[in-house]
């Protein structure tokens, strides 16, 4: 290297003599008016070249030096970053191992190194979250926000944090930034659809759902998006019924049976808005229909309180001996007839049925009730007596309670949705035993 080094001079030091022995001449350079400088030729090449080297060495120098700087500082960024993620990895082991004090001391040291470090941010708020320490939780998560706006894991955390704190418009909002920022994904739908379901915000949700139906979903979500709109329309429809917007009330329920002709607390509703109107023959002669369409014992309940109220039992009558000459094997519509009878004091009537009804174990315990109150009301104490102390004896009580089909949640009072599994129409009676 030595050797090129003194080559390479010797050249130049060659090619400059061999430049001033050809150019010789006087160049005149003009400063001013009246001053101006008159160097040889050689003289100006010489000094160019010097010129022009010493610049291209501050150029090199200063590059290098940079490089220099920027490789130190990468170097200490590189080794803060192995820091801070062995004090993440550290607080995390902790965290599994339920260690929560020594957990959140790795964290506030790895916070220390980096004031930016997204994760630790994010899980000191988890830790204060699982303590109930919502203020300071918010305080690291809103920290994270800060350092970036659009991170979605930070603003996720933030609407759970909101929703438990039960600042419920404040999550809608922060929502509507995540839905802007995801325009794509449907996560931030469905938590938008949970929040407002938790406010009750039908009409809400009923635009919310024809967005669901815009997005690409598989053949399960959108059945399940088409089921939510029919539950969403039944609420808004209940509602307006409950503040006496009749109308509301009736176009809703008019759209469920549109979309699902089966939707049995749809056709409850229609008659309750016949009702509502006074129009009870209509409610009567639409609930019947159905009955004779689906064999639904709800229909069969509802026209029993309706006509028993109007004092049309003869009609009720009527129409549960046509339904059990067209059902004679259905165990249910037996108990329920059975029921009626016991209602209208017909007591030979009930036990006729009761007596026939080859249950094994199925509503054991309610016929053996009803037999009770029958046989009290003769005055036949004994017997009375004798089938009371076969329930107490039972080990569980065996009712015909509603039972919804999707989970198996069981209720003595009908309503439009399960309250367990959220699924709207899926009562129904069904026998079950111990």
């Amino acid at each position: 290297m030595g050797r090129f080094v003194i080559l390479l001079f010797v050249i130049i030091l060659l090619s400059l003599s061999w430049l001033a022995h050809l150019n010789n001449d006087v160049v005149k350079i003009a400063i001013t008016d009246n001053i101006a400088y008159q160097p040889l030729t050689i003289e100006l090449i010489i000094i160019s070249f010097v010129s022009g080297s010493i610049f291209m060495f501050i150029i090199f120098f200063v590059n290098d030096t940079r490089r220099f700087i920027q490789s130190r500082q990468s170097q200490r960024r590189q080794k803060k970053r192995e820091m801070v993620n062995t004090l993440y990895s550290k607080a995390i082991h902790f965290v599994l191992g339920n260690h929560i004090a020594d957990a959140v001391s790795q964290l506030l040291n790895a916070i220390k190194e980096d004031p930016n470090h997204i994760p630790s941010l994010l899980q000191l708020g988890d830790i204060y979250v699982k303590t109930e320490d919502y203020a300071k939780a918010e305080e690291y998560f809103n920290h994270a926000r800060s350092i970036d706006n659009e991170n979605s894991e930070t603003l996720y955390r933030i609407i759970d944090l909101k929703e438990r704190t039960n600042r419920l418009d404040e999550a809608l909002h922060i929502i509507d930034e995540l839905i802007a920022i995801e325009p794509e994904s449907i996560n931030p739908l469905l938590k938008k659809q949970s929040i407002l379901e938790q406010e009750r915000k039908w009409d809400e949700l009923i635009e919310l759902d024809k967005i669901f139906s815009k997005k690409k979903l598989s053949d399960d979500e959108r059945d399940k998006v088409q089921r939510s709109l029919v539950g969403y329309h039944y609420e808004y429809g209940r509602r307006s019924l409950e503040n006496n917007e009749i109308e509301k009330a009736e176009k809703a329920f008019k759209t469920v049976i549109k979309m699902d002709n089966t939707f049995i607390p749809a056709h409850l509703g229609t008659a309750q808005v016949m009702l509502s109107e006074n129009d009870i023959e209509g409610a009567v002669n639409y609930l019947e229909k159905l009955y004779d369409q689906t064999k639904s014992i709800i229909f069969l309940v509802r026209l029993e309180d309706l006509l028993i109220s109007v004092g049309e039992p003869s009609r009720l009558l009527r129409i549960y001996r046509t339904a059990a000459t067209n059902s004679p094997n259905d165990i249910v519509l037996k108990f329920f007839m059975a029921k009626l009878y016991y209602r209208l004091e017909m007591l030979d009537d009930s036990l006729g049925i009761i007596d026939r009804i080859d249950t094994g174990v199925y509503f054991e315990n309610e016929i053996r009730r009803l037999k009770v109150g029958i046989l009290i009301k003769r005055g036949q104490y004994e017997g009375a007596v004798k089938e009371f102390s076969k329930i107490i004896n039972m080990k569980k009580a065996i009712l015909i309670p509603y039972t919804c089909t999707n989970c198996g949640f069981e209720s003595n009072e009908w309503t439009g949705r399960c309250p367990s599994c959220r699924q709207w129409n899926t009562y129904t009676f069904k026998p079950r035993s111990d």
